[in-house]
């Protein structure tokens, strides 16, 4: 018996209903029905999809590496050599039962304390499965693109708070993603690339102070775990958004005079979380601070000169060679600015700073939002002048406010310019204002110029790497664990850290006496690198093109002397720019014996008192 097809009949709503039931909805809803499906999808996990737009962009602005990950990283040779050799580090103090937070490794025989440094004790940790299993380089390359598309995302987490979630909020962390801030800084400073923080903070901040959607221990307990992790990865970073916060919590009380009632009535509140901030971080922090502040090698006085490393009035409007849009009369003007490329980053742009003008006019008088973030974008920008004006590379020594921090324990280490991180975020909020307010085509098209002529120049700029093949085999691990190896070039500053990345690339597999990073001098001052000797300065002459020393008497016995204080067991001369053979003839003739040639370097396997022990 054939099945009839029932009559169709048409429902009370005057619709009539489709034979094929649900496959005829989903027919008709085909084209809108997806359309409909992404956009809630997009409304419920907007910021997975920034996460996953901000990792997009990093992995387009890290492009050069990952055609050949492990021999080639993001940026410019010297400092990303001493961050590959942290990298590898903690781990290998953690699993040898040593302290990561000091070092016998570098310096030897008086070490380093690591806390004055930029140990980046968290990122050891976090990528301790990809430094150990596929080296320091690779893991420095993920930390990277780790680093911006984090901080990208960050920085959308706290916007769309005041804008919303959508494109106006991913605009602005794209923006703080992409500022000459990370322009510059991811060129070699990966503990300043990792900014994180500064949109975190003023998300709790303003949890605590403003929206009060849960108990202030709550976002205050979330803010002493933060300030605990940031810390260990930069403590300088931590300082400058202690910084930031405070001028931001001062635009607020001043400058808001119809709610400075409200305010006041905050501050017990604010008391709460920064007191629930404390008794979290405390804890986690004792120890760090116990070993910088009364630990070994403790150093006293500056780190670094506050008014050398300073945002320049011109960098405001004339790009630097880390800009996509970087005319040649333009970057030979930067160029003269004070410092060095890795922190000119105050590049606003004229189209953008008419753009962020445009918008706080537009909204000065009906959006506190835009006031706050203006004023305090416009006072972190004069605190990032530094003690004195510089314009066009020159100090013209007219006092700036930055004076008053500058001998302040802690903050008197910040280097000014890298208070630019929170000029960005402030101006990635009003960018995502802007575009919030975008009606028309033209707009968006006027708004999308404006932001571009601030972009890096992408991909960036990768360094390709030669790692003699001697530090990758096992002849590097059968070198004398007691003692010291001494490397040439002899290494103290980032001209020759490539000889840290050796190390690092052998595992730790020896010590050395030489090394990169802060060391305490003889009266207790900071140092790059361990105090001169005699043989350190031979060796340093000698890697610049200048003639060996003739061995006299007295001037081997001081060299022997250097030798036998260090405990050095065995010499390798590796690659070097210039002087090689000069480096190679003046150990033989120093040791007494010639060198055997392995993977790539001239070796002396055995030491003993400074004379070839066979």
């Amino acid at each position: 018996m054939a099945l009839r097809t029932p009559a169709r009949e048409r429902p009370a709503g005057g619709v009539v209903a489709d034979p094929r039931g649900d496959v005829g909805r989903i027919e008709r809803s085909a084209s809108g029905g997806v359309d409909s499906m992404c956009r809630s999808w997009l409304r419920r996990h907007d910021v997975v999809f920034a996460l996953l737009v901000c990792m997009a962009v990093a992995l387009v602005a890290t492009a050069r590496v990952w055609t050949s990950p492990g021999s080639s990283y993001p940026g410019y040779p010297g400092d990303p050599e001493q961050s590959m050799w942290f990298l590898r580090w903690t781990p290998f103090a953690l699993t040898h039962g040593m302290n990561p937070l000091t070092t016998g490794h570098i310096g030897f025989p008086q070490g380093a304390n690591l806390v004055w440094n930029t140990a980046m004790v968290v990122l050891g940790i976090a990528l301790w499965p990809i430094t150990v299993t596929a080296g320091p380089v690779v893991a420095y390359d993920v930390a990277v693109l780790l680093a911006l598309a984090l901080s990208g995302v960050a920085a959308y987490a706290a916007l769309r708070r005041f804008v919303g979630p959508g494109i106006p909020a991913l605009a602005g962390a794209l923006l703080f993603e992409l500022s000459p801030y990370a322009a510059a800084h991811v060129l070699g400073q990966l503990n300043l690339t990792v900014a994180v923080a500064p949109p975190l903070v003023l998300l709790l901040l303003d949890d605590i102070v403003r929206q009060r959607r849960m108990r202030a221990w709550k976002p205050g307990a979330l803010l002493g775990l933060l300030a605990a992790l940031q810390l260990m990865t930069s403590e300088e970073m931590l300082a400058s958004a202690a910084v930031a916060a405070v001028v931001l919590l001062g635009v607020m009380l001043a400058l808001e005079p119809d709610r400075r009632a409200a305010l006041r009535e905050s501050l017990p509140r604010l008391g709460a979380g920064l007191g629930a901030a404390l008794c979290v971080a405390l804890p986690l922090v004792a120890v760090p601070l116990m070993v910088q502040f009364f630990g070994a090698q403790r150093i006293q006085g500056p780190l670094q000169q506050p008014g050398t490393f300073v945002s320049d009035l011109l960098n405001l409007v004339v790009p630097t060679r880390a800009q996509l849009l970087a005319p040649g009369a333009a970057v030979d003007v930067s160029q003269r600015f004070s410092g060095n490329l890795v922190e000119w980053s105050a590049y606003i742009a004229i189209p953008l700073l008419v753009l962020l003008a445009v918008t706080v006019r537009r909204h000065w008088h009906r959006d506190r939002v835009v006031r706050t973030a203006a004023l305090t974008g416009i006072a972190l920008l004069v605190l990032s002048f530094g003690p004195s004006l510089h314009v066009g590379g020159v100090d013209t020594h007219v006092p700036m406010p930055f004076v008053l921090l500058q001998h302040l324990p802690l903050l008197g280490d910040m280097l000014p310019a890298r208070l630019t991180a929170y000029v960005f975020l402030a101006a990635a909020l009003l960018i995502a204002v802007a575009v919030r307010e975008v009606a028309s085509r033209r707009a968006a098209l006027i708004v999308a110029v404006c932001a571009a002529t601030v972009l890096p120049a992408i991909p960036l700029p990768a360094q390709h790497l030669d790692v003699p093949a001697f530090f990758t085999s096992a002849s590097a691990a059968a070198l004398p664990a007691d003692g010291t190896v001494l490397v040439a070039p002899y290494v103290t500053s980032f001209a020759q850290s490539q000889v840290m990345l050796w190390q690092a690339q052998a595992g730790m597999a020896f010590r050395m006496p030489e090394g990169y990073a802060m060391m305490r001098a003889a009266d207790g001052a900071a140092h790059l690198g361990p105090p001169p000797t005699a043989l350190s300065r031979a060796m340093q002459d000698v890697a610049e093109g200048k003639p060996a020393p003739v061995l006299s008497a007295e001037a081997r016995h001081a060299l022997l002397g250097d030798l036998r204080a260090w405990d050095v067991r065995a010499v390798v001369v590796g690659p070097m720019a210039t002087g090689h053979d000069a480096m190679v003839s003046l150990f033989s003739d120093l040791l007494g014996c010639a060198p055997s040639r392995q993977g790539g370097v001239e070796l002396w396997p055995s030491v003993r008192e400074g004379v070839c022990a066979g």
